[in-house]
């Protein structure tokens, strides 16, 4: 990655080791992640917050155990994936779109016994019902399987005092005070992330991908694309329960030290240009659907700093690639991949 991606240095095990090192190399008070509900953080106050959240739910959890997610893209779904991961925990991210049979399924596939979600996505995005009757339809799927707890992070947060703040400092092992520096954070072939396919084979299966099974594709794809962490910004609007939103959109830029803007919801066709234009994003990744929705109702200055479009998850269209390049003067990269492919396989 030209500018910031320095590969005489041995590579990371594991994703935190990878922030460690990464946060080390940058100035820590750089802003690195920021999302269109306000929230904004440098290296520092992510990873501290991660670990002190990571820290409240090891109490409620076992070493090992996956974790479900349930929350949109955003900076407390990046905090809330690294808390889980950061204590020896898997997170297992859940498409709150699937409705009950889907969380249903995927809960049963993996095991879940607890999902961390909060308050105001359920009243938003009207998971009350599919909530409600999840586990009714996890009995019919397995008698023996009990409903996972639904923990909220909005009343998980109210029960973090200051000595867990102070002792959560104290013991974060990039800290320059740490205690705890002899952490080890697991092995490579650790699983790192739980995710589930579209379901188009029949019922969705879980896919296990371990940190070593992220980090090399990582390294695969930057030895194909040029990223620049001094100048580039990401915009990302897919969803962190999608490999393609997940590693692409939110590990990728985060592990490389490229600043990135979260934007929950990608079907705000006219929302969205506008927020990429206010943040002066350099890269943006979609889907044919939405690289096509946002150029019928957008104007060419709304892209006009962007210098890399990549399309994924689904064929890029000759009509949408053409559109691009006649309206704003830019060509897209496609890329293919599947889940299990951590996921990019081709660009």
């Amino acid at each position: 990655m030209a500018g910031s991606h320095d590969r005489s240095h041995p590579s990371p095990e594991t994703l935190w080791q990878g922030l460690i090192e990464i946060a080390r190399h940058l100035k820590s008070n750089r802003t690195i992640l920021s999302d269109t509900l306000g929230f904004e953080v440098n290296y520092a106050t992510l990873m501290t917050r991660a670990w002190i959240l990571g820290r409240i739910i090891a109490r409620e959890t076992a070493p090992g155990e996956r974790v479900g997610i349930l929350l949109p893209t955003g900076v407390t779904a990046v905090t809330t994936y690294l808390a889980v991961l950061s204590h020896g925990r898997v997170p297992a991210m859940l498409n709150h779109t699937s409705g009950s049979r889907g969380l249903a399924q995927a809960c049963h596939v993996a095991g879940l016994r607890r999902i961390y979600t909060a308050k105001k996505f359920i009243d938003k995005a009207k998971l009350d019902e599919s909530l409600n009757r999840l586990p009714d339809t996890l009995v019919a799927l397995d008698s023996k399987h009990e409903a996972p707890v639904i923990t909220l992070l909005e009343e998980l947060r109210d029960t973090i005092t200051l000595w867990d703040k102070l002792s959560g400092i104290a013991t974060a092992p990039w800290h320059r005070f740490g205690l705890n520096r002899n952490h080890t954070f697991g092995s490579g072939d650790d699983p790192a992330t739980i995710l589930f396919t579209s379901g188009s084979e029949g019922v969705p299966k879980g896919v296990v991908l371990s940190h070593r099974n992220i980090l090399a594709n990582l390294e695969q794809i930057l030895d194909r694309l040029a990223f620049d962490s001094r100048t580039d910004i990401y915009f990302n609007i897919l969803p962190m329960f999608h490999a393609f939103g997940l590693v692409v959109g939110t590990l990728a830029p985060l592990l490389t030290g490229i600043r990135t803007h979260l934007h929950p919801n990608p079907l705000e066709y006219k929302e969205v240009p506008r927020h990429l234009s206010r943040c002066k994003a350099t890269l943006f990744a979609a889907t044919d659907t939405f690289l096509k929705g946002y150029a019928r109702v957008s104007s060419p200055d709304a892209w006009s700093t962007l210098r890399l479009v990549f399309a994924g998850a689904e064929p890029l269209r000759d009509d949408t690639r053409a559109l691009w390049k006649a309206r704003f003067g830019l060509d897209i990269v496609e890329g293919y991949g599947t889940t299990e492919t951590s996921p990019v396989l081709a660009i």
